[in-house]
């Protein structure tokens, strides 16, 4: 995010400029192992140098409450989500002034306090669903529980959400996974590795993108006209996005807004899933 007003106060902590390279590779080796040492090493605010830019690091949930709750108004989407909209598209995330209020007033019918209560059964269906397979593996191999956790809850945001069966689709978890690595490293490393190199990372992301638009344009097939009196999300941005002049912008659009809501609302729940059953396992450290 970037500061509208500053206000002035001392500088966070961190390493010197000449630690930008190293930092840039580290943050492409192992995100979370650079992030927890520098949280070791810093504290819970540090200032990161990565190339000519600066990143603030912030580790305590009171600090994200200041930034997100308290003083919203005091920061803007910065330069981050600037670079990530490569990965991200021009989605709910990444947008900004009357585009973002156009698409938030699309989109907002579907949170409503009645609406989420109507949710709570296809959660437990999903949840069930989970169980069985669960059950089917438990003298099996060992269960890829983040994989599962990514199955559980794209199946539940697919029927909730869009009104539509995502896990029909095959790798739908893994393309969401490899535009997710590459918005944040674009978004950590604020685009100073250019985009030409042919980079592992970038040529998978590329594959995802791809991939994604195809699963967005059979969900758009296969509802087809049948949008009108419909109040699902995927219902309601194809009205939406079809009202474009532009038939092609209209495409990406819906693709950018499907991919950004369901990457958003999946992937911090199943992490957050995947790190508590990590934690309640009686073998990890933590645990005990």
């Amino acid at each position: 995010m970037t500061v509208i007003a500053d206000r002035g106060g001392r500088i966070p902590p961190g390493p010197p400029v000449t630690a930008g390279l190293r930092l840039l590779l580290a943050l492409g080796r192992d995100r979370l192992g650079m992030m927890t040492s520098a949280a070791a090493e810093y504290g819970d605010v540090a200032r990161l140098p990565v190339g000519p830019k600066k990143l603030y690091f912030f580790n305590h949930p009171d600090h994200a409450k200041h930034v997100l709750a308290d003083n919203h108004a005091n920061y803007q989407k910065g330069i981050g989500l600037v670079h990530a909209r490569r990965a991200l598209g021009d989605g709910l995330l990444t947008s900004e002034g009357e585009l973002w209020r156009k698409q938030r007033r699309v989109i907002q019918p579907a949170f409503q306090n009645r609406r989420l209560a109507q949710y709570a059964g296809a959660v437990g269906q999903e949840a069930t669903r989970l169980v069985a397979r669960l059950a089917t593996r438990v003298d099996g191999p060992p269960v890829d529980v983040l994989d599962e956790m990514t199955r559980l809850t794209l199946g539940v945001l697919g029927r909730t959400l869009l009104d539509a069966e995502l896990t029909g689709f095959h790798g739908v978890g893994e393309s969401f996974a490899a535009v997710q690595d590459q918005a944040m490293f674009e978004l950590e490393t604020l685009n100073t590795v250019p985009t030409w190199i042919p980079l592992r990372r970038q040529r998978r992301f590329r594959r995802a993108r791809q991939h994604l638009q195809e699963v967005v344009d059979v969900l758009a097939a296969e509802r087809g006209q049948a949008v009108e009196g419909r109040d699902d999300v995927l219902s309601r941005l194809i009205l939406s996005t079809r009202a474009e002049a532009d038939p092609q912008l209209g495409r990406e659009r819906l693709r950018d807004e499907l991919v950004t809501l369901l990457l958003a609302g999946h992937e911090t729940t199943a992490s957050t899933l995947g790190w508590s059953l990590h934690l309640l396992d009686p073998a990890t450290p933590e645990a005990a």
